[in-house]
């Protein structure tokens, strides 16, 4: 590993990641925790991120990422080689609602609910 001087750039690939902790609540249109519902995340990408099942509350919670900033391509490092992937707005599904529920989405961020009920008979 090189030691950084605080002077020119960071040599060798680097990454870094902005993640938020995302929690939905399931419950039916009495208030009551639906426990057993499979969820699945997809982000920006349509990458899977998260599958689960609610647990006896009707939650689910997990680390989402809103953006990755990386450098791929060292030893020719130069600032304009960083490259910013832009991984949210994420879509949720939850399976086991009647009648079904339309996926949704979830846009992660310092300014964003990150803590969300939604209502599944």
């Amino acid at each position: 590993m090189l030691a950084y001087t605080g002077s020119g750039s960071i040599r060798g690939p680097s990454e870094y990641f902005i993640r938020w902790t995302f929690t939905l609540t399931v419950v039916n249109g009495s208030s009551v925790a639906r426990p057993g519902l499979t969820v699945t995340i997809k982000d920006a990408q349509t990458n899977q991120v998260f599958s689960g099942t609610t647990n006896a509350s009707g939650q689910i919670s997990t680390v989402l990422t809103e953006f990755r900033r990386a450098n791929f391509n060292p030893p020719g490092f130069t600032p304009s080689s960083v490259v910013k992937q832009i991984q949210t707005p994420h879509t949720v599904t939850i399976n086991g609602c009647n009648p079904s529920l339309l996926p949704f989405g979830v846009d992660v961020s310092v300014l964003a609910n990150l803590t969300q009920t939604k209502v599944c008979n």
